[in-house]
């Protein structure tokens, strides 16, 4: 059950795309954590200004957190760079008719990885705001309906 959807904004600035695999977690206002999920849909995802649109399984609960946590893909640790590095605007979570409890979170920066470190890194999210922006709701909206229809 896809009930869930999951918006990421990689920033619109110079080298702000990546290659990180991205898991998330989803914390439930009960405190029961679901398994970590990878976020990644066909072709490049989190590539520079992108708005990507996940599908999750949400479970039954409401969510309350959200963790994250990235790490290379494999492909790509023996690449000849000292780092790489994303940059991450904004995450907004929300049941997939967009009702209900909403987290939007806002990092609004660099998450850098050193190169060839394989091991997962946690990325500080902050706290969340308990709705999402309405400018942000039509474009995660014109999304859904363009990738999910």
């Amino acid at each position: 059950m896809a009930d869930l959807i999951i918006a990421i904004r990689t920033g619109d600035v110079n080298k702000a795309g990546t290659d990180f695999d991205v898991d998330i977690k989803l914390v439930y206002s009960d405190g029961t954590q679901s398994n970590w999920k990878t976020l990644d849909n066909a072709g490049d995802d989190r590539e520079r200004g992108d708005l990507n649109v996940y599908r999750v399984d949400g479970g039954s609960g409401e969510v309350a957190e959200l963790s994250m946590r990235v790490k290379h893909e494999s492909a790509h640790i023996n690449k000849d760079v000292s780092y790489d590095a994303w940059y991450l605007s904004w995450i907004a979570v929300s049941r997939t008719n967009l009702s209900g409890k909403q987290l939007f979170y806002r990092p609004n920066r660099w998450v850098e990885v050193a190169q060839g470190d394989p091991n997962w890194h946690d990325v500080g999210l902050g706290s969340p705001d308990l709705s999402i922006p309405g400018g942000v709701i039509l474009e995660i909206t014109n999304a859904v309906g363009a990738i999910f229809s």
